[in-house]
Order: structure tokens, then sequence, then C-alpha cells
């Protein structure tokens, strides 16, 4: 029996969950243990969807499944007719999102699912999977200031004095001679590259390889969705590092690092076939510049905005 609670997104208990795991003694703790095989929508798929509300004027609906979708083909389906008009159908585990063209659409498609699964109704969306949502005049908004504060209080660090900048202007790296940092201390979202690069070159390869595999995967849910008009652009990809650009446009890899070569072979693939197209940008205008480095908090404000955060 797997017991859980579902909450709200100010961290109170919206309710109790209860479910029954069939044969769960056959899965191995460190291998499979957590393990739910349901339909699980990345967040980045959430995210493009999100945008693309935006873009096509879409509204968004929430349901409850109280039977998990189990062994689902895929977290995301769409229906539209030959005027435009439809919805897509997001799945995570025993949540449903419904983006629709109008209410009719969601309407006819509540109805449908209903009168088939046993299944709450939660009205239009106003929280995702802890991602406030709030529609705007120019668009919309998303928060997830109570994950932020959950991870703040989760490490102690909830009542520390703000600062200006996420990083000092003066500060100077050095290595870390002393007492390791524990690896809990680091957000989720990021982690040690793991293979060893020699240069600033290398590394940047490395991770256009990795921003080149997620742009391919995302033009590929893209061709699956009928609202989104066709044939798809390259998706750019912007560059700061002119050695990389140039290793990336080159026929062939000349280095002596196996891995290296893989990686230049999965970037030459999506920039032969359209997919993907990289250019190049100074240091200044990179809206990830901050991210890398102390920077003045003009700066770190200009490239924020840049990549469409706000300020409260």
């Amino acid at each position: 029996m797997d017991l859980q609670k579902k909450l709200k997104v100010d961290g109170t208990i919206e309710k109790f969950k209860a479910r029954l795991v069939i044969q769960g003694f056959k899965q191995n703790s460190g291998i499979d243990y957590f393990d739910t095989y349901a339909p699980v929508a990345r967040i980045s798929t959430i995210r493009l969807l999100i945008a693309m509300t935006s873009i096509h004027n879409l509204i968004i609906h929430q349901m409850d499944v109280k039977t998990t979708f189990l062994n689902a083909d895929k977290c995301v389906y769409s229906k539209f007719d030959e005027t435009g008009k439809g919805v897509i159908i997001c799945l995570y585990i025993d949540d449903m999102l419904i983006f629709g063209t109008d209410q009719v659409q969601v309407d006819l498609t509540k109805g449908f699912l209903s009168s088939r699964f046993s299944m709450k109704d939660m009205g239009e969306v106003d929280v995702i999977f802890g991602i406030r949502i709030k529609h705007e005049s120019n668009g919309i908004a998303i928060s997830q200031s109570y994950y932020i504060e959950k991870v703040l209080k989760k490490f102690n660090y909830f009542d520390c004095i703000p600062v200006s900048t996420p990083m000092d202007t003066s500060e100077k790296l050095m290595p870390n001679n002393g007492q390791a940092v524990s690896q809990h201390e680091y957000s989720r979202a990021s982690k040690k590259q793991t293979y060893i690069t020699g240069l600033t070159m290398e590394s940047a390869f490395v991770a256009l390889a990795a921003a080149g595999k997620e742009a391919e995967w995302l033009k590929n849910l893209l061709l699956e969705i009928p609202l989104w008009s066709k044939p798809i652009a390259p998706i750019s990809i912007c560059c700061d590092s002119a050695a990389t650009l140039a290793k990336a446009y080159s026929q062939m890899y000349n280095g002596k690092s196996r891995h290296l070569s893989v990686r230049h072979n999965m970037i030459r693939k999506p920039i032969t076939n359209g997919v993907i197209s990289i250019k190049f940008v100074r240091s200044q205008p990179n809206l990830v510049d901050h991210l890398t480095k102390g920077l003045a908090r003009d700066l770190v404000i200009k490239s924020a905005e840049g990549m469409g955060l706000k300020f409260n």
C-alpha cells in the first residue's frame, strides 16, 4: 500500500491518497523501488504547453483521475478538427490537464472522459504541480515561490538575508582544499558533467550536445501537435564560444577524446537535418551569462528580464 499526501501550492494538505501496489515485492531498492509505471509528463512538456496556451489563447482545465492511468502509451494526446478547434490532453499520473481552443471543446472532452472513467472536475487550473498559473493581459505568468521557499526551509536557509546579486562580483573562485560540501546542498536541477573535460571549449561542447538533444525532443513533440504551424523552423541555440561553434559545424572531429567525438556526431546530426541552428553570441548580451559568473546588479536584472523573469 502506497500512502501519500497531495499538497496545495501553499503547502497545506489537499487530500490523502492511497494506492494499492500489486507485486511490489518484485521491485529492488536502488534500482526501481520508486518507479510507479504511470504516465508522467516532463516539466519541459508542461512549460511548452503553457507557452502554447499564451501564444494561441487557449484555456486550461484540470481533472483528477480516481483510477490512475497506468501503462499508458504516452503522456500527451491531441485532437483537432478541420477548423482548427480541439484539445490537447496532458497526463501526469492521476492528474489531467486539458488545453482547449474554447470552452465548448473542453466541456465535450470532460463529458466524454467522465462517461468512461471516475473523475473529478477541478475547473480552470490555478496551480499545476506546484507551479502557480496567472493569466495577464500580455500573456501568462508562472510562479514557483512555494517550491523555492520549501527548498530554503529544507536546508535551513529560509531566514538568510537577501543579497543584491546571486554571486559576489569581487569573489575569486579557488580550489576547495577544505571539507567537501554535501551533495544535498546542490539543486536537483544542476549536476556535474559526467565526463572529464580539460578545456572550456570541451565543456561547452558537452553542454551544447545536451541542449541539442533537448531541442530535438521538443521539436518532435511539436510535430505531433496539429495546432503548431508546419514546417517548424530550426530551433536556435546561442553559444558564446567561437571555438565550440566552429567545431560544431566542422565536418569531422579530430580530437582524441572518444566521448567528445560521440557528442560531435550528436550535434552534427540535428544541424544537418535542420532541427537546430547554432549562432554566436558575445558574453555580454548572453542571457545566461549571470549564471556562470559574478555580474553587477544592473546586468543581472537585464539578463533576468531578458529571460522573462519578473521581480516582486
